[in-house]
């Protein structure tokens, strides 16, 4: 959800111009009538973009996301962008690709800690599941389960009465049924696709940027040894941030999240 940005949106230069939208299905965002892969995602935001910008010019744009926008975010820079835009580089926070992912599950241990990525993906069981529960305390349990232990970071986090909206965000069954959606889309079409990619040689030609909890995620996989295989010739660049900040870097450590993100930014703008 778009409120994850709140704080980088204060800290950033006001003359990076800035398109924030919630990923279909989630927030206040309507969800796609059709499959609800990345592909078919990215380029309903992208058209999104070119319709606010009213114009049929090639648009130079940076793009960025979080966990499930990253993932949108991966699926655009490796194909190029669409809606006549042109990709200037992609920044990434907290993910390894999708399929590799996946692949940790013949660890048992894996499957514990991300035990929601094959519930998910089973869509009734799990929207029915989640509904009887309420899906508000859904997200409470997960959201708790994921940001890290720093108290400074926790109380960025919770500031602006987050934790609520995104309780509230979650309540209505279409919302549940979505991010169900989505979760399904990445055990099926999106990985297959990845594998492709992997097969084929498609990977990130463009500048890329991962910031990661180092505390969390980075215990569990090697970022750079990670993500080299997925890149072409693109420059990768890897910001970890540690001290007990969990999964949201951007709520959590804002000041770190938002300078790397604008140094990378002035980088590839400038080009």
């Amino acid at each position: 959800m778009k409120i994850r940005w709140r704080h980088v949106v204060e800290l950033l230069p006001k003359d990076i111009p800035l398109f924030i939208p919630d990923i279909p299905g989630y927030g206040r965002s309507a969800s796609l009538a059709g499959p609800h892969d990345k592909r078919s995602v990215g380029q309903a935001i992208l058209q999104g973009l070119r319709s606010a910008l009213q114009h049929d010019k090639q648009q130079s744009i940076v793009i960025a996301g979080h966990d499930r926008g990253a993932r949108i975010c991966h699926r655009i820079g490796v194909d190029k962008g669409y809606a006549n835009m042109k990709v200037l580089g992609t920044i990434f926070l907290d993910i390894v690709p999708s399929l590799v992912q996946w692949q940790t599950f013949n660890n048992p241990a894996a499957v514990v800690g991300a035990f929601h990525w094959p519930f998910l993906a089973n869509v009734s069981i799990a929207t029915a599941v989640i509904k009887a529960q309420g899906g508000d305390k859904w997200v409470e349990i997960c959201l708790t389960k994921w940001f890290g232990k720093n108290s400074v970071g926790l109380q960025k986090f919770h500031a602006n009465n987050s934790m609520k909206v995104y309780m509230d965000s979650f309540k209505p069954e279409s919302v549940i049924r979505a991010s169900c959606d989505d979760y399904r889309a990445g055990a099926q079409e999106d990985i297959e696709e990845q594998r492709k990619d992997q097969e084929q040689g498609r990977k990130l030609d463009i500048d890329t940027l991962l910031i990661y909890s180092d505390d969390y995620i980075g215990k569990r996989y090697n970022f750079e040894k990670v993500w080299s295989e997925w890149m072409g010739s693109g420059k990768l660049n890897i910001t970890p941030i540690g001290d007990g900040i969990g999964h949201f870097l951007a709520e959590e450590a804002p000041e770190k999240t938002t300078s790397t993100i604008s140094l990378f930014y002035e980088n590839v703008a400038s080009r």
